[in-house]
């Protein structure tokens, strides 16, 4: 009985220890020290709102524009839909859904290296107050760009390190 139970707890302790030291690295990470995020240079091509590109340049590193070698072009839109609308015909929560089209492009030559679309949601409830209204909103759209903003850094990183 004791034999069995040292059997298993010796089996239970090498494959933890197999499973800590396997080298398992998540393909997603992203770490500044493992990758250089200084060779790209990221520039909006529509007018998009203050609030957005705020997010943008706060959560995009920019190279300087001669030391870019890669050159990722955005165009980002911004789209707000009624989510939860009352019997009277008011509404009571809304979603803002930010959309961003990019191209990654070769500085040198121009060639396009990739082409996607990503997008961010959130959603909020509408209160009595107008001001209230306009910071959960303002709220919302920085949220849902900055998921669309965190995809997009993602697949750029993937795509020039390839």
């Amino acid at each position: 009985m004791h034999l069995n139970i040292i059997i298993k707890l010796a089996l239970i302790i090498f494959t933890s220890t197999l499973l800590i030291n396997c080298g398992f690295k998540p393909t997603y990470k992203i770490s500044e020290s493992e990758i250089n995020q200084t060779l790209v240079l990221y520039s909006i091509e529509n007018d998009a709102a203050y609030e957005i590109r705020q997010v943008v340049n706060n959560n995009l590193m920019n190279s300087n524009a001669g030391d870019a070698e890669f050159k990722v072009k955005l165009n980002v839109t911004e789209k707000e839909v009624a989510v939860n609308v009352k019997s009277d015909g008011s509404v009571s929560e809304y979603r803002i859904e930010a959309l961003i089209v990019f191209n990654i492009m070769k500085v040198k030559d121009k060639e396009l290296i990739y082409s996607a679309k990503t997008q961010g949601f959130a959603n909020y409830d509408v209160s009595s107050s107008e001001y209230t209204n306009t910071q959960l909103r303002k709220n919302a759209l920085e949220s849902a760009v900055l998921e669309a903003i965190q995809l997009v850094r993602i697949l750029v990183q993937s795509k020039i390190n390839e």
